[in-house]
């Protein structure tokens, strides 16, 4: 538990530095752009970066720390120069070229270490009390956002700070990829996109941290982030308002006992991590749209060039989003300009699929897997609003989040209808953002309207409940300005969480898709503790084997039962191996027993996966383990000694001459 918090501490630190606290400094700022911007503009660009320079590296096969560091540091210092003539030096940049100096001319580092002390100092005296003073003017409101986002945070990281198994399966898929990445190996089981993994692979290759670590985290992480865009987007529109922030965070948290996606927030899944640049990129356009600031539409670009390169589902969320913001564009640009920005959009779009048209173009084939779910997501049916009923439309747990949405929409229109221009000011732009919640919630109630179905409801309730989130919040936007303003908006929040409370059936979190024992993992880092790199042999489940990947090999344990059935030669070339074998079955709730095992066949079967996905095959493959494990046993007593123990799970490990190896496939006869 200790070395959890360790490491979680560790990289949460150098994801900060990396992807803030460092290209923070080549940034050119606006005045008006706070610490929330800083933070956001930075993660973008930083993101965009690193993927774009993975891809390139990879391409032409130079992708290693050496060559990942040279082209960033070449790449700050370009920028550093070019920002330095288009502004009036800061402080931060002042002290990085004066550090450049200083490292050439000796007798400059005393003054230079003064003067950096000096601008740290009056940074941090500013910074203090510029949080200092806002505390103090809000106390309560800025306490309630706090609490609502440590409660959030704390949903997000249980998991992963209790348990050391993946709460899902594509977590072990993507971090088998981000080390085959490493080696210069991209779309080893087919065309995928590979920003998530780019990000990654990066963060791995520059801290030399353990990918399961990075990927055991960066979920939480990343779904944390995604709290802070609808933060981010409220406090942006409604700066002196905290009221509407704080309802949306509520409304938010609330949903993670009303909806199901929840469970995904626990795991590092690249479609929730695309998502986090969503509510950006429509800020962001909407920013342009009253501001004409091109920078803004710049950013709006780049997110959704990432969600384009991290993954689809993510980018036609945001895409319906850009149909419903065009739309509410006519207002504010001409046709020649609205087909000059679907242009840039068409070039992104192009410029995030170039690496997938690559990969075809090379030979490879889509991920069997990925697209076959795509394909059986996609379906035009029939309106179904014959077998209507309130619990199948609405939801068993989530009906009063749904309806109060749909009720304020509604509200929200026949105000537009009637007073218009006198409202339409007053509430923008939460009118676009319920217009776009609306266009979500149609594609995701598609197969009762009979529009075509794009992906599976619950892909996109992630987006959708985001936006709702925020839709609903708006309601607050109505309450007219007055002394009791504070107390409707406190009745109207207690209002909502109370009708929710009633309708929720159980606090109770989601435990996730448990596909290996903690003690499995705790097995692997300690032998990668204590054992020579590249050294060591595990036989066991397939869950291990992305694990491995790097630091020792793996051998899975459908193959070894079937080399000892067959009595092939079976020789491991290192000098230790462990067998990882399990005493109660994941998935199963006894122990199994060798009693009835008298060979070693296993059934045929069309999937592999089947041994270790479907708990009567695993159950199956673990006792013809143990049966093998009994007979060497009796044999040679002195061979299997017990590496780790417990109720359920045995290690056992095999001390071997690396010159003369056992042939394990003899040992039991």
């Amino acid at each position: 538990m200790v070395t959890s918090w360790f490491v979680l501490l560790k990289i949460v630190l150098l994801i900060f530095l990396f992807l803030f606290a460092i290209p923070l400094s080549v940034q050119m700022w606006r005045e008006k752009q706070d610490w929330k911007d800083r933070l956001l503009i930075s993660i973008i660009h930083t993101h965009l970066f690193i993927i774009l320079v993975v891809h390139m590296l990879v391409a032409v096969h130079l992708y290693e720390t050496f060559s990942l560091i040279i082209v960033s540091i070449i790449a700050y210092i370009v920028i550093l120069r070019n920002k330095t003539k288009k502004e009036i030096m800061s402080p931060s940049k002042k002290i990085l070229l004066s550090f450049m100096q200083a490292t050439d001319q000796k007798e400059f580092l005393i003054g230079w270490r003064k003067e950096t002390l000096s601008n740290v100092t009056t940074r941090l005296k500013v910074l203090s009390k510029g949080i200092f003073k806002k505390i103090s003017s809000h106390p309560f409101s800025i306490l309630v956002i706090l609490l609502l986002f440590f409660m959030s945070a704390a949903i997000r990281f249980y998991h992963s700070v209790i348990h050391y198994y993946y709460p899902s399966s594509d977590p072990y898929v993507h971090l088998k990829w981000v080390k085959l990445l490493g080696a210069n190996k991209i779309y080893v089981d087919g065309v995928y996109p590979f920003g998530f993994e780019a990000i990654i692979s990066a963060f791995h290759t520059i801290t030399n941290i353990d990918p399961y670590y990075i990927l055991r985290f960066l979920g939480p992480i990343s779904t944390v982030f995604l709290v802070f865009t609808i933060y981010y987007v409220i406090r942006k529109h409604r700066p002196q308002d905290y009221s509407i922030a704080i309802f949306a965070l509520l409304i938010y948290f609330i949903s993670t006992f009303q909806f199901g996606f929840i469970w995904r927030q626990y795991s590092s899944l690249s479609m929730e991590y695309g998502i986090a640049f969503v509510l950006p990129a429509i800020y962001f356009f909407l920013e342009y749209m009253k501001e004409k600031r091109i920078q803004s539409f710049l950013l709006s670009l780049e997110c959704f060039l990432l969600t384009v390169l991290i993954h689809p589902y993510a980018a036609i969320c945001l895409f319906i989003s850009y149909v419903v913001l065009f739309v509410f564009s006519l207002k504010y640009f001409s046709l020649l300009h609205l087909l000059k920005m679907v242009g840039g959009f068409a070039i992104a779009g192009i410029i995030g699929v170039l690496p997938l048209a690559v990969g075809l173009l090379s030979g490879i084939g889509f991920h069997g897997e990925s697209i076959d779910f795509v394909q059986s997501s996609l379906n035009a049916t029939e309106p179904s609003f014959r077998n209507f009923t309130m619990e199948n439309f609405f939801g068993r747990t989530e009906y009063v989040h749904v309806l109060t949405f749909l009720c304020i929409s509604l509200l929200m229109l026949v105000i537009l209808l009637l007073f218009r221009k006198r409202v339409w000011s007053a509430i923008y732009p939460f009118q676009i953002y319920i217009a776009i919640s609306c266009a979500l919630f149609l594609f995701y109630k598609a197969d009762w309207i009979g529009l075509p179905s794009l992906m599976l409801p619950y892909r996109i309730e992630v987006t959708l409940v985001l936006l709702t989130s925020i839709s609903i919040s708006s309601i607050l936007v109505l309450i007219p300005k007055m002394k009791l303003t504070k107390i409707v908006s406190a009745v109207v929040i207690i209002g909502y969480v109370f009708l929710s409370y009633q309708t929720i059936p159980s606090y109770v979190l989601p435990i996730g898709n448990r596909l290996q024992y903690d003690e499995s993992v705790e097995a692997y880092l300690k032998i990668k503790d204590e054992f020579s790199l590249q050294e060591w042999t595990i036989v066991s489940s397939i869950e291990e084997y992305p694990l491995v990947i790097d630091y020792g090999w793996h051998y899975n344990l459908t193959d070894f039962i079937t080399n000892i059935s067959k009595g092939e030669e079976l020789k491991f070339p290192t000098k230790d191996v462990f067998l990882f074998v399990e005493k109660i079955p994941v998935g199963m709730n006894h122990k199994v027993t060798s009693a009835n095992v008298t060979d070693f066949t296993l059934p045929a079967r069309t999937e592999i996966l089947d041994f270790y996905r479907l708990p009567e095959y695993r159950k199956m493959l673990h006792e013809k383990t143990w049966y093998w494990i009994e007979g060497v046993q009796e044999k040679h007593p002195n061979l299997l000694t017990v590496y780790l123990d417990t109720d359920r799970f045995t290690v056992y490990h095999i001390e071997q001459d690396v010159l003369n190896p056992y042939d394990v496939s003899k040992l039991w006869r």
